[in-house]
């Protein structure tokens, strides 16, 4: 499917360059490294497709993940297959190769230099300088078993170049037939259900109740913990609004593609994403607003913030219920109470 490509070969060096790859860039703090990476690799591709529709592709939407602790949480909250359906759905074949870090760095050299060399940009995660993060790698030494590409940031980075590690690769594969898109979004509406009524560890309801269980743990907020607890919950925040925001976008575009009833409910949805992109946004002092630290040490604010939080929980809940719906009801949201007695 790459529509064009060079990769470079610098004089008695051995290195393998794709040219002309723009460097990503976060233009929102909230976004996520994951879509933002794709997004990348896939324009470089020739295939131009948004930040939203990615996200709902991949299921990154619809999805919450959140451990029992404000340590480092997982680098991607949806099964792998959902990644891989959306890339099939898009027209590549797509593999996550994952639990790379114990592969010495020759090893993961050589699972990204045939993606490299069949000019396709390659997305892991966990490579560089500390935190780990996502980057768009776009060439490879084998002598030096290192990796060059770009670090997903604020603001665009330099090309880098180090040691060939990653916690996770993921890769667009070769070009296979796309999958059309009412039947893609039908299969997304699926997945995206289920991460609700059938959820991984620590996601959907878990996270929720994980994340307001932390809320209360008052030693949490204050002492050592106290700076890494609220900058991880603000980020979190920060996440979820940026993902149902996504969510918006998706579900009032691929609404269009189906009948009036599944259509009616997929708004619906998009209505209750809606509404809970609204009840985060407005708080009061914003995510990561320089009074946030303040409020979040306060126990009084803490309680009102669990309290809004648990309204967010509903509305999120609620969403899911009204995709389930569009997959099998005969009557629009408007008549649901009848159909109920």
């Amino acid at each position: 499917m790459p529509v064009r490509f060079q990769v470079t070969r610098p004089h008695n060096d051995d290195r393998q360059i794709l040219s002309d790859v723009p460097p990503p860039s976060l233009p929102d703090y909230r976004r996520c490294g994951l879509a933002q990476a794709l997004t990348a690799a896939l324009s470089y591709c020739g295939q131009r497709v948004e930040y939203s529709f990615i996200m709902g592709l991949t299921g990154l939407a619809f999805a919450i993940s959140h451990a029992d602790s404000f340590a480092e949480q997982a680098p991607l909250p949806v099964p792998f297959n959902h990644v891989t359906a959306a890339l099939r759905a898009l027209g590549y074949e797509g593999q996550i190769i994952p639990d790379t870090p114990a592969l010495p760095p020759e090893q993961v050299v050589a699972m990204v230099s045939a993606e490299i060399d069949a000019g396709r940009p390659v997305i892991i995660h966990g490579w560089g300088p500390a935190p780990p993060g996502w980057a768009l790698i776009t060439g490879y030494s084998r002598s030096h078993a290192s990796l060059h590409g770009y670090l997903l940031a604020a603001e665009p980075q330099p090309l880098h170049e180090a040691s060939a590690h990653a916690d996770l690769i993921v890769c667009l594969g070769k070009a296979a037939s796309p999958v059309p898109p009412p039947e893609a979004v039908r299969e997304v509406i699926v997945r995206a259900a289920d991460l609700w009524s059938n959820p991984p560890p620590d996601t959907g309801p878990a996270a929720y109740h994980n994340l307001l269980a932390l809320l209360t743990d008052e030693p949490l907020f204050h002492g050592p913990t106290a700076d890494a607890a609220i900058s991880a919950h603000e980020t979190l925040i920060a996440t979820l609004i940026d993902s149902r925001a996504a969510a918006i976008d998706f579900l009032q575009t691929s609404a269009d593609l189906f009948p009036p009833i599944p259509a009616a409910w997929l708004r619906r949805a998009a209505d209750c994403y809606t509404e809970l992109v609204d009840l985060l946004e407005t708080r009061t002092p914003p995510v990561f607003d320089a009074l946030a630290t303040d409020a979040l040490t306060d126990p009084q604010w803490r309680q009102q913030w669990i309290e809004r939080m648990g309204q967010g929980a509903e509305l999120d809940m609620e969403a899911s219920h009204c995709l389930r719906r569009s997959l099998s009801a005969d009557f629009p949201p408007t008549l649901e109470k009848d159909y109920e007695c």
